[in-house]
């Protein structure tokens, strides 16, 4: 592509979708933290469908970035930005906070193992990970010690954020997968851009890359892939989760087709998406229920639900929340805020959870002495407090992360 790169085009913000980020991004963070609070109740079962918000996320993304760096006119085309000026930008809004928090989970698992923690289980140092497996009939945790060349291939692919190409393990912040991923999408939505935005049949495009979701799973199953490394390129592997963010970009096809038509969207289109999206989540629900997650029998059910099964219900909401007008929400400049914050809260909640994890015991033992003077937490559980706290504290810190660390150094790179 090429392009005059002063040509700065002014888009309308999508508040609602800001605010959907923000929460998509909250759910990540609950999904991978609230086991230490909570036993696994209704509640629990709740958030443990990370993968629904993960996906929404690609989706999201494909969504927004079509948004940006669309054509005017009703060209559907991309607007003419240099490839490495595209490159840059993108890696300017993650690169910054990855190296923030790789130094971060460093200095933990050196100063502080007893904090450094993957999903909630603990890790004594750099070198040991653990891998999981769903060929039995539970989920096997494999531990593994990295060493000499492999350490040096596993530290380079984090610098590189090139991690989610491994399709064995994880290590240091493992949530960050995701933007190793979406590294990938940078890469080549130039590419897929103009012809998703002008394809004729958006809907039967959208189905099509849905089943392709499917595909690799049905093929897996089929033939009995449910060891490493299938799992963990089902899981992760940045062109089998292509199709999400793929769909991405054509559904902004269509939002944008009925925008310059004029159309409002009519009332029954947006009660039928509200019921796609809730039929959708209750199937899955409902399957994951009548099939446990990690059997035998129900391992099918998590793959399928895991690539591609919920994608309708995920479009369903990423095209109703872009329909909601700005002027129907209260606190725009908070929601688009928090919007912002997405990814600084992909990159630091872990981190986050480890430094509080480990001063936990110190934390309760002051509630405990302030208990006296602050009436309204002496019923409460400490645990349910310190997370409250913590919640609040990674808000906090990635607005201000986002605004004094992430905004400056972007500047300078761009």
């Amino acid at each position: 592509m090429s392009i005059d790169s002063s040509n700065k085009v002014m888009r309308p913000n999508f508040i609602a979708l800001d605010a959907l980020r923000f929460m998509l991004a909250l759910y990540v963070v609950l999904f991978h933290t609230v086991s230490h609070v909570t036993a696994q109740t209704w509640m629990g079962g709740i958030l443990s469908y990370g993968y629904f918000a993960t996906s929404t996320f690609f989706i999201l993304s494909g969504f927004l970035l079509a948004h940006v760096y669309s054509a005017d006119g009703g060209d559907r085309t991309l607007r003419a930005v240099p490839y490495w000026t595209f490159l840059k930008r993108r890696l300017a809004n993650v690169y910054p906070l990855h190296v923030l928090s790789t130094a971060l989970v460093v200095a933990i698992y050196v100063l502080l193992p007893d904090a450094a923690a993957v999903d909630g289980a603990r890790q004594p140092d750099l070198n040991f990970v653990r891998f999981n497996r769903l060929d039995s009939s539970t989920l096997d945790q494999v531990e593994h010690v990295v060493e000499g060349w492999e350490f040096a291939l596993v530290m380079g692919l984090n610098a590189l954020l090139l991690q989610a190409w491994n399709p064995f393990y994880l290590t240091l912040n493992v949530p960050v997968w995701s933007i190793s991923v979406l590294l990938f999408f940078y890469v080549v939505f130039p590419f897929l851009a103009t012809p998703l935005l002008r394809t004729r049949c958006p809907l039967a495009v959208m189905l099509v890359l849905a089943l392709i979701s499917l595909l690799p799973v049905a093929v897996c199953f089929h033939m009995g892939w449910l060891g490493m490394p299938e799992t963990g390129i089902l899981h992760r592997n940045p062109i089998i989760r292509l199709p999400e963010f793929m769909a991405g970009i054509v559904l902004y096809a269509v939002y944008r087709r009925s925008s310059e038509e004029g159309r409002s969207i009519p009332l029954w289109v947006i009660s039928a998406l509200l019921a796609i999206f809730g039929g959708s989540v209750w199937a899955g629900l409902w399957l994951s229920d009548a099939f446990p997650r990690f059997t035998v029998e129900g391992k099918w059910v998590y793959l399928f639900l895991h690539n591609g099964m919920l994608m309708p219900a995920q479009l369903a909401l990423v095209y109703v929340a872009a329909c909601i007008p700005n002027k129907m929400l209260v606190a725009r400049r908070l929601l688009s805020t928090l919007g912002a914050t997405s990814i600084s809260i992909f990159f630091l909640h872990m981190p986050v959870f480890a430094l509080f994890t480990r001063f936990e015991p110190l934390l309760v033992a002051r509630l405990q002495a302030e208990c006296s003077l602050i009436r309204i937490w002496c019923g409460a559980p400490e645990k349910g407090v310190i997370y409250l706290l913590y919640l609040l504290t990674l808000i906090s810190v990635c607005v201000l992360v986002q605004r004094y660390f992430v905004s400056p150094i972007r500047s300078l790179l761009r």
